[in-house]
């Protein structure tokens, strides 16, 4: 449930960036590892956080 909502999180965070201006040059592949890579981290930080 948390790395569900942390995920919404950074999915709105790189939307208002994209509508306030931010416009990446990646291609495709580019934004697949850049999700993976923010995904796994997403997740071993909630593993973190539940872990004390």
């Amino acid at each position: 449930m948390a790395s569900t909502s942390t995920l919404f999180q950074l999915g709105v965070v790189l939307g208002v960036a994209v509508l306030v201006g931010f416009r990446p040059n990646a291609i495709a592949i580019e934004w697949l590892a850049a999700a993976g890579v923010l995904t796994a981290t997403t997740f071993a930080l909630v593993w973190l956080a539940t872990a004390r």
